[in-house]
């Protein structure tokens, strides 16, 4: 259950699901994006991957491998939310 067909919770795998779920629980990683995107512009992959292991320390929760997480679909939902103005 790892393919973009069936996914995971509608995320691509368990890994960028799981990620997502840690960016958007931890207070301050979720502000700290949130300020980024109002002062810099679009988030992308890069700043996704950046803000979240540089929050955890380069060590992701849950023994998550960083490089099976698709930053891309991480950075793409917090854009649609910043453009829904939330």
């Amino acid at each position: 259950m790892t393919t973009k067909e069936n996914g995971y919770n509608g995320w691509t795998n368990w890994e960028t699901w799981n990620t997502n779920l840690w960016m958007t629980n931890d207070y301050d990683l979720y502000k700290e994006i949130l300020y980024s995107l109002k002062h810099s512009g679009k988030f992308d992959s890069a700043n996704a991957k950046y803000f979240c292991l540089e929050m955890f320390n380069n060590k992701l929760p849950d023994d998550i491998d960083a490089e099976k997480v698709d930053w891309q679909e991480i950075a793409d939902s917090f854009n649609e939310f910043d453009e829904e103005g939330e």
